[in-house]
């Protein structure tokens, strides 16, 4: 992205939180924006933290289904 797209972004962000926040919250205009984007921010990270998780607890559990797999096919020759 160059540095005008990334502008263009934070301006609309931030009209969008200042909007749901006149419509919602009714703080003071400052404090409402920075506690929406506060949240939005957590809300990144959070999300960021279960799909990066997810993944790597999914193959642990792929991972004992195939030893297991090889194991009972090993026995059974």
């Amino acid at each position: 992205m160059k540095i005008f797209e990334i502008t263009a972004l934070l301006m609309v962000l931030t009209a969008l939180f200042s909007f749901i926040n006149y419509q919602a919250l009714r703080m003071p205009t400052t404090v409402g924006v920075m506690v929406i984007a506060l949240a939005v921010s957590l809300g990144i990270v959070a999300l960021g933290w279960i799909v990066l998780n997810f993944p790597k607890a999914y193959d642990t559990v792929g991972n004992a289904r195939r030893k297991r797999a090889l194991s009972v096919t090993i026995t059974n020759d």
